[in-house]
């Protein structure tokens, strides 16, 4: 009887941990440094800069589409869309036959790449108004994606904005863990909220 009890016990013990372990909440963060706002026209373009899973590297063009697929599902979500262009197809108007891993991909070297006239009337020419580029932090219980939102149409930096989600374990599969799902998801609203309020 009291082995029973004592497994019963273990048992109920080792669920509370792993509940523990799968509770988490997500904290956002912004920072504005110029007023925003969205015209009915204008889109915005999602960009990987980096993707760091456990301490190594792991950018690639199959990362940036399940970005581009979850904030896109997240900016079409409020009272007015924000109509987003992918990556690839930025890329391809932008820097024809630029692969992913030789495109600029950085806030400063977008920003100098924007301040070229060629450059801009390009951009221009494919109603982009904002690039979010996105850095995201990932370790076995924890994940943060940070977006730079810049206006490619007065080329500087608006702001910031971040999503960190800690509590379950991650997962090294090629989809988005359920960390990453719950941050970017995060990073989605609160990038929507950054753009479409202009305070």
């Amino acid at each position: 009887m009291k082995k029973r009890l004592l497994r019963v016990f273990l048992g109920a013990f080792s669920l509370m941990i792993l509940c523990a372990c799968g509770a988490g909440g997500v904290t956002v963060k912004q920072e504005r440094f110029h007023r925003t706002g969205i015209g009915a026209q204008e889109k915005a373009a999602i960009l990987l800069e980096r993707c760091v899973d456990n301490n190594q590297r792991k950018d690639s063009e199959e990362k940036e589409r399940q970005l581009v697929d979850c904030l896109r599902q997240e900016m079409a979500a409020g009272d007015r869309v924000i109509e987003t262009l992918s990556a690839d197809d930025f890329r391809a108007t932008l820097l024809p036959g630029v692969k992913f891993e030789n495109a600029p991909r950085s806030p400063g070297a977008l920003l100098d790449l924007m301040k070229k006239d060629d450059v801009q009337s390009r951009v221009s020419a494919m109603n982009v108004r904002y690039l979010i580029v996105v850095d995201i932090q990932n370790s076995a219980r924890r994940s943060t994606y940070r977006a730079t939102v810049l206006d490619a149409k007065s080329r500087v930096a608006s702001g910031t904005a971040s999503s960190d989600f800690a509590g379950r374990v991650g997962s090294s599969l090629p989809l988005l863990s359920g960390a990453e799902r719950e941050a970017c998801a995060g990073l989605g609203k609160a990038v929507y909220n950054f753009i479409t309020s202009e305070e």
